[in-house]
C-alpha cells in the first residue's frame, strides 16, 4: 500500500466479522525473576492468561478505484504474533458506501465525535488519535 506522511491513503474503509470467539487459556511468563537465595536458583513464576480468539474471520477492505482493489487482491496480511494469514477472495465485489455500510461487522472509524474516545497514539509524531466503534449489532456471521 502506498504511505503518505507514514499514514495508508488507500484504505478508505474496512468491516471485521467471524463466525465466533473461542476461548482459549495460554500459560505465560511475567518479566520478573525471583532468586531463592537457599537453593541460588532463579525462577519465573507462571500464569494463565484467558484469550478470545475469533474463528473464521473475515475482513473487507474499501477502497476508492477498482486498481486500488486489484492490487490488494495480490496480497496478502501476516499476523505475526500467531502467524496467522489473511488471504484474498478471488474476485472484487464492486458496491456503493451505503451498500458496504450495510455489510455486517465492526469497524475502527478515525476522529473525533460524540462517540469518540482514545485509541492509542501515532507511533510516527506521537500525536494522540481518537476514534468510535461502528457496530451493526451482529458481527457474527
Amino acid at each position: 500500500m502506498l504511505k503518505c506522511n507514514g499514514e495508508i491513503k488507500k484504505i478508505k474503509r474496512y468491516k471485521l466479522r467471524y463466525s465466533a470467539i473461542d476461548m482459549q487459556q495460554e500459560q505465560i511468563h511475567p518479566r520478573g525473576w525471583t532468586f531463592n537465595s537457599k537453593s541460588k536458583t532463579m525462577s519465573r513464576s507462571r500464569s494463565v492468561l484467558l484469550r478470545g480468539v475469533m474463528l473464521d474471520p473475515e475482513l473487507l477492505l474499501a477502497f476508492d478505484n477498482l486498481s486500488d482493489a486489484q492490487t490488494a487482491m495480490a496480497q496478502h496480511i501476516c499476523l505475526c504474533r500467531n502467524e496467522d494469514v489473511l488471504l484474498p477472495e478471488e474476485d472484487v465485489i464492486v458496491m456503493n458506501e451505503q451498500e458496504f455500510q450495510e455489510e455486517k461487522g465492526f469497524e475502527l472509524r478515525f476522529g473525533k465525535s460524540g462517540n469518540s474516545f482514545l485509541v492509542g497514539y501515532n507511533r510516527f509524531n506521537g500525536q494522540p488519535m481518537y476514534g468510535w466503534l461502528e457496530i451493526d449489532g451482529i458481527s457474527v456471521l
